[in-house]
């Protein structure tokens, strides 16, 4: 792994075998853990497929999936705090990344607004009640976001989900 530069106070740039990714410094584990030690090893990407990176952070996922497809396919990225799809959507123009999709949304298991606690982290989470220090954002039912997205056919779908606790929401609106 190279740490090629200090972006900001709190970013840096880091390439491991071609890829290069913005990431908090506070959080290189989680580059670590996607392509070092490759976590998500059983996910099956193949060019064509569609896949759905729900909680996509910063795109270290949706970076390596995206490569995966090798141009021919979709890549979604879901991920509701404003400052990781600011950071994610630089990973991907930094690394020419043309068929990826971006949302600004949660998942949850009604459509409407939620509370985003630690919204900028690798830990935020959905609160169910205010205390005043969350970000409030758009919330999608994973039946609203299927139609939203134009998914007609789920043959083909490789799904990442890794949203902090709230992976129960959305299975109970799919079962």
């Amino acid at each position: 792994m190279i740490i090629r530069t200090l972006v900001t106070e709190h970013l840096i740039e880091i390439e491991y075998g071609g890829v290069r990714l913005l990431v908090r410094k506070a959080e290189i584990f989680v580059f670590y853990a996607t392509f070092v030690t490759n976590e998500y090893y059983r996910l099956k990407t193949r060019p064509g497929d569609t896949v759905l990176d729900f909680g996509a952070n910063i795109g270290d996922f949706t970076v390596k999936a995206a490569l995966m497809l090798n141009g021919k396919g979709r890549i979604i990225a879901i991920e509701p705090s404003h400052e990781n799809v600011d950071i994610l959507k630089a990973n991907l123009e930094l690394n020419n990344i043309k068929n990826a999709e971006v949302y600004e949304t949660a998942i949850s298991d009604s459509d409407g607004y939620v509370n985003l606690e630690g919204g900028g982290t690798v830990s935020s989470h959905l609160k169910p009640e205010s205390t005043g220090r969350e970000e409030r954002v758009k919330a999608y039912s994973i039946t609203t976001f299927i139609e939203e997205a134009g998914l007609s056919s789920r043959d083909d779908l490789v799904v990442k989900m890794d949203i902090e606790g709230s992976e129960r929401h959305v299975i109970k609106d799919i079962s």
